[in-house]
């Protein structure tokens, strides 16, 4: 008897202490979720936002970086992103396939009373005023394979615009950049902006000893640059199909037309990684252009990772600012990247989403003159109580101490908001020769450029397939 008595004392105290284990867990799993409650993931590509303003999105979102756009695609399609930043002829696939939500620019840019966005043609009017004519000139080049778009009962809808969609970051032009301190400083003469094509460019820099080569690891752009140089059917001449697009009957052309523009103009194989180098982050591409370790004299890249490179200084103590050279060929092609919000994500949700965006990224609604939109001196006062004494003893502005002005500031890739783009244009570069070629690099008003058309999920990974084998066979 006294042993079923043991037993059953035994049997409760065990019970008990389990029963106390769990709830001990329970109580600790519910302290860390009130203390880390569930933030919606941002995707963003790496090192595309300046640390002032990763910090305020941490407040909503969780902040995550991806490589290459396929890992934010795909996070998409398994619902586990809501929101994140894409190329334009991305977000326009999105759109025509109901993926994404309209964007409530009110709420973004914070319009009350009388500013309110009351109509599409308001949305559309606001828009154009706000941005670069270049930006908008690239918004609205997707209207066309917007139109006639289909519900997913296959019933024709509205036509969609990209404009009401997409929330425009920063754009980026596709250049060519040298590293004229690795071959005794031989500099490209006579040479202007958008005036020689790709393979002009790359043959004369070529003769002067530049040939090992890193380019971004691109596809859609890389691509684009074959479109520069096309081989006719008869195989007796190039032309050029300037117009960012891309099909099941042309990517095989493309794709062998860009193999070709780099092996014919610097005398190299594609697959000889000694010299031809395909690096798809942008920071390592600069290091190798940079550092005189690295034998990469000549680079593929954007217009940002240009500027990034000219100001080598910062990067390396060792290689005079200037050093690395751009060049920006007649048939430029140019990424529009911006914001874009899952279609799952509830009202509720994308109201808290947008008030975040506006006291971070697109924090510059408040120096907006509605008057005169490329008006900045509201900024510019703004951005004047934040002077500092920099250690050369000279005077300079604490771009970090602005939100949107860090941002710039971090990632150096141009604006597509005309009070940014304006600002920096007037105020950020130097008056001398470094500051006129850095300017140079910066803006971006090539009417001949080329904008990446979107393409099905099914042609994407063709030409996926396709590139790889040519590059690494």
């Amino acid at each position: 008897m006294k042993k079923v008595a043991l037993f059953v004392k035994n049997k409760i105290f065990w019970t008990f202490i389990l029963l106390i284990s769990v709830l001990s867990v329970f109580i600790g799993v519910l302290i860390f979720k009130m203390k880390n409650p569930y933030k919606p993931a941002f995707f963003n590509y790496s090192s595309y936002i300046s640390k002032k303003n990763r910090e305020e999105m941490e407040k909503t979102f969780t902040y995550k970086e991806f490589g290459t756009v396929i890992e934010f695609k795909n996070a998409l399609e398994k619902e586990q992103a809501a929101a994140g930043i894409l190329p334009a002829s991305e977000a326009a696939r999105l759109v025509k396939e109901d993926r994404i939500r309209k964007i409530d620019f009110n709420q973004v840019f914070n319009l009350k009373g009388e500013r309110i966005l009351k109509s599409t043609n308001e949305v559309k009017n606001f828009i154009q005023n706000i941005v670069t004519p270049i930006t908008w000139r690239q918004l609205e080049s997707y209207d066309e394979y917007l139109k006639n778009t289909l519900d997913k009962k296959k019933n024709k809808i509205e036509d969609r615009h990209l404009w009401e969609y997409f929330l425009p970051y920063y754009s980026q032009e596709y250049v060519i950049a040298y590293s004229s301190h690795k071959n005794g400083g031989k500099i490209l003469e006579g040479v202007q902006d958008y005036e020689l094509s790709w393979f002009e460019i790359l043959s004369k820099l070529k003769e002067l000893g530049y040939q090992n080569i890193a380019i971004t690891n691109d596809l859609r752009n890389n691509i684009a640059l074959g479109t520069t140089r096309l081989l006719s059917k008869n195989k007796a001449d190039f032309f050029i199909e300037n117009n960012g697009k891309l099909t099941k009957d042309d990517y095989v052309d493309q794709l062998d037309s860009f193999q070709k523009l780099i092996e014919e103009s610097l005398d190299v194989k594609i697959t000889q990684h000694d010299k031809v180098l395909f690096e798809p982050d942008g920071s390592n591409l600069l290091d190798k252009l940079i550092i005189k370790e690295s034998n990469i004299n000549l680079g593929i890249l954007f217009n940002g990772d240009g500027l990034d490179a000219f100001y080598s200084e910062d990067n390396n103590k060792d290689v005079e600012e200037g050093s690395v050279r751009i060049i920006k060929p007649k048939q430029t092609v140019i990424t529009l990247d911006g914001i874009i919000i899952n279609n799952s994500v509830s009202d509720e949700e994308v109201g808290t989403y947008l008030q975040r965006l506006n006291t971070s990224l697109y924090s510059h609604e408040k120096y907006i003159n509605y008057e005169d939109f490329n008006d900045y001196s509201l900024l510019e006062k703004k951005l004047e109580q934040h002077k500092i004494i920099n250690e050369d003893g000279e005077e300079e502005i604490d771009y970090s101490a602005v939100n949107f002005a860090s941002n710039f500031d971090f990632i150096n890739y141009t604006p597509v908001y005309k009070i940014e783009y304006n600002y920096f244009l007037d105020n950020y570069f130097d008056d001398d020769e470094k500051g006129r070629l850095a300017f140079n690099i910066y803006k971006i008003d090539n009417n001949k450029a080329i904008f990446l058309q979107p393409i099905d999920k099914e042609l994407d990974a063709q030409a996926r397939i396709k590139f790889n084998n040519i590059v690494s066979n």
